[in-house]
């Protein structure tokens, strides 16, 4: 059996792992990043469509395996990061991460951009994630500290016929083990929970 090499080094410090551990993460946020600006480059410019594709999310859905809605989330932070240099800027030298330039794509506009990068720089990734969900898109960031839950998001969808069945087959499923009824939100929260106990044992799991 072929052993794959560590990339570890067994004698390295804790520090030492903790730098290759972050420059390992800049690499992956500069793919991010490419990733991003390339596809809404495509889709400003039509390409994708030339090429036969019916839209850029679904060519970067399939070419490239990211799935429909990751595709989606690539477009909307490239094209966030056109408008929006000074985001870009802090990026590229890792003074922001992905995760949170993803957070900040969806409220930050050219005319509220310096303040919202202010206020990213300088707290948490919980507080960032808790300002961005109470704030409304091309308004500056509140100078409170948030208090209190953050608010509930609506999701809505549409289900083809053999797909309800399946939801709601699942939902009596539920029903039964918890011996009351069960709402379509507490259904999401479930399976969605399920979903990722079942990532974090790994594949090959009979949990």
């Amino acid at each position: 059996m072929i052993k794959t090499p560590s990339l570890i080094d067994p004698g390295a410090s804790a520090g030492d792992l903790t730098r290759d551990l972050t420059a390992a993460a800049r690499s992956t946020d500069a793919g991010q990043r490419d990733l991003a600006l390339h596809l809404a480059d495509l889709r400003e410019r039509g390409l994708c469509e030339l090429l036969g594709w019916a839209s850029t999310t679904q060519y970067a859905a399939v070419q490239f395996e990211l799935g429909a809605r990751r595709a989606q989330r690539l477009l909307v932070v490239g094209e966030a990061l056109h408008r929006l240099p000074a985001l870009d800027a802090a990026l590229r030298a890792g003074v922001l991460t992905w995760t949170r330039v993803e957070l900040l794509a969806s409220v930050v506009t050219p005319a509220v951009e310096s303040a919202w990068l202010e206020v990213a720089t300088t707290v948490t990734l919980s507080e960032l994630r808790h300002r961005v969900a109470v704030a409304r898109r091309g308004r500056p960031p509140s100078r409170r500290r948030p208090r209190g839950p953050v608010p509930g998001r609506t999701v809505r969808g549409e289900l083809p016929p053999a797909a309800w069945e399946t939801w709601e087959r699942a939902r009596t499923q539920l029903e039964v083990e918890s011996g009351a009824p069960v709402s379509d939100a507490e259904m999401m929260t479930r399976l969605a929970a399920r979903a990722l106990t079942s990532s974090c044992a790994g594949p090959g799991s009979t949990s």
